[in-house]
């Protein structure tokens, strides 16, 4: 049983389990059983040791799917039988593996014999049957150069086409028929030329038979390379999701960060969400004030004990005002006229269309210009306003 379709040009050096837990002497009580005659000893210190270091890690079954399932005991002593014991060098089988040996590696010398044999059959067979009525409509030479360009091609259709047509010749002769005789009349010429045609035309379907398949096979071939490709793709894939996935999820400057942010932010209740939400401003811009205000009455402000820091001037006024308006739009109000009774960054949490909480953000330094870090905040405080709203809603509130 193959571990997989397709082998990479990466080395690999893979411990097969001894699952069925066999040993040396249970592969020699198999051989005694058939050879009770034959001696049976064992060497020392032949045995490969294999490097526990070098060894691919994970095992079979774990990085490939495959285990053993077969016990190899139960075809030892069929596979001595077949392949050594049981075979007999001036048996008839032996003879005839030999025989396709020695043909496949003389392929030219066989198609030769070949067509001197068919020849000879077939001059045989017409000359057999030249006398019986049942045969007499059938045309035995034709039938050999039919059978040899559709088997070898139109080479083979040619020079069996011409020893036939030498064979017609012969027996023309030997019949009385002077052999000038025979080509001066030209209707003597149609069983040649047809010999000649048929050879050709045989063996030119043939080619195009041929050309056919080997088209197919190209593209059956291009169609296992893309699924070769495929398949390896998939495999790297699977053997680096988990390296991957660290990566895009430890990386800084990603959708890791964000994916970071929501598994920090996701707590049970409103109060622990209003606190990893302070420790995860704190640690994306470091702000000089940061205070949590809750919304109470016609837009009347209230610090959250245990959040908001002790300042000597409040980042903003009890009431909202003009800020009102941004807020409940979900807006992230920037203070871009660098007014400096009001903070740099101002964003609000709703919840059932009111606003319930107001976060007020001053740097250390503003740039109203600064795009890219406006967006950042208005990333963080949309997770903020998504968790704390699920937190009320899990809490019944």
């Amino acid at each position: 049983h193959k571990v997989l379709d397709d082998w990479t040009d990466e080395s690999e050096l893979l411990l097969v389990p001894n699952s069925f837990k066999l040993t040396y002497q249970d592969l020699a009580l198999s051989m005694h059983h058939l050879q009770p005659k034959v001696p049976i000893s064992f060497t020392k210190g032949n045995l490969q040791k294999v490097d526990a270091s070098q060894v691919t890690e994970p095992s079979l079954r774990t990085r490939y799917g495959w285990f053993p399932q077969l016990n190899p005991l139960e075809d030892w002593q069929r596979i001595l039988k077949e392949s050594y014991l049981g075979k007999v060098n001036t048996s008839i089988f032996a003879w005839w593996q030999d025989l396709k040996t020695w043909m496949g590696l003389h392929p030219t010398l066989v198609r030769i014999l070949e067509l001197l044999l068919l020849f000879g059959l077939s001059e045989i067979f017409a000359l057999l049957l030249s006398n019986q009525q049942q045969f007499r409509v059938i045309d035995v030479r034709l039938l050999f150069i039919v059978m040899m360009a559709m088997t070898g091609g139109i080479s083979m259709g040619l020079l069996a086409a011409s020893l036939s047509s030498i064979g017609l010749l012969y027996v023309y002769i030997t019949s009385g028929n002077n052999w000038i005789t025979v080509f001066y009349d030209p209707l003597n010429w149609v069983p040649f030329v047809v010999y000649l045609v048929t050879g050709a035309m045989v063996g030119r379907l043939r080619a195009e038979a041929l050309h056919d398949k080997a088209v197919l096979s190209r593209e059956n071939q291009l169609l296992r390379d893309k699924g070769h490709l495929v398949r390896h793709l998939y495999r790297d894939m699977l053997l680096e999701k988990s390296s991957l996935k660290k990566q895009i999820m430890g990386r800084r400057d990603s959708y890791g960060r964000l994916y970071s942010w929501v598994e920090r932010l996701n707590q049970p209740t409103p109060e622990a969400v209003l606190k990893v939400a302070q420790e995860l401003l704190v640690e994306l811009v470091d702000p000089m004030a940061l205070v949590f205000y809750q919304v109470t009455g016609a837009n009347q402000l209230a610090a959250v004990p245990g959040l908001s820091q002790t300042l000597t001037t409040p980042l903003l006024d009890e009431t909202l005002g003009q800020l009102a308006e941004p807020l409940m739009s979900g807006e992230l109000w920037l203070n871009r006229q660098l007014d400096p009774n009001l903070p740099h960054y101002v964003a609000g949490l709703r919840y059932r269309s009111q606003l319930v909480i107001v976060i007020g953000l001053q740097e250390g330094q503003l740039d109203p210009m600064d795009l890219a870090h406006y967006n950042q905040l208005r990333v963080i405080f949309g997770l903020i306003e998504i968790a704390f709203q699920h937190a009320l809603e899990v809490n019944g509130r």
